[in-house]
């Protein structure tokens, strides 16, 4: 049996041992592709596969994430807003007056949403900076990158397979799910 040399560095990480299929929460892994040759290297996304059991995991791309983020971000601020527009209504001074309640309510309910929505899409577009893209690797130099998948595709008590191709050379890790 022959020894295999690889000549690159490849890892990949789970961040967090618990996921769902919420935005935040979405199962994500750390990829970091070290060239250890002496000339450049190309990666592209796709280039890794994910597969739970014999099925495979669909994988975000940017567009993809940023839709979902965009969508997610929209409802949590309407549901945010909502709820700052109860506390104004318990005060006693829109007890005293339901005109200014209502004209306090709306404004405060539109300061509300516009700021939920930035703070939201902000912390979730710097995650979204974070995903793999095609890359040219330098020799001697690293990259890393982020790589998001769909929870619902993940098969409860089925090892998640991430298999990695990176000039001809092939990269197997391999992941324990449980069930709640």
């Amino acid at each position: 049996m022959g020894l295999v040399v690889q000549s690159h560095g490849v890892s990949v990480e789970l961040l967090a041992p618990m996921f769902s299929n919420e935005v935040d929460e979405l199962p994500s892994f750390v990829i970091t592709l070290e060239n250890r040759g002496s000339e450049g290297i190309y990666f592209l996304p796709e280039h890794v596969r994910v597969l739970s059991g014999e099925q495979a995991v669909h994988k975000y791309t940017p567009s993809e994430l940023s839709e979902r983020i965009q969508e997610e971000s929209q409802r949590e601020a309407e549901e945010y807003s909502g709820q700052q527009a109860e506390v104004f209504l318990q005060s006693d001074a829109a007890r005293q007056d339901p005109s200014m309640a209502l004209a306090t309510i709306s404004a405060a309910k539109n300061a509300n949403r516009a700021a939920a929505v930035r703070e939201a899409q902000e912390k979730r577009l710097r995650e979204l900076s974070n995903l793999i893209v095609p890359v040219h690797i330098e020799p001697g130099r690293a990259v890393r990158g982020v790589l998001k998948v769909d929870a619902n595709d993940i098969l409860p008590d089925t090892p998640l397979r991430v298999f990695l191709t990176l000039e001809g050379e092939s990269y197997e890790f391999v992941f324990d799910v449980g069930s709640k």
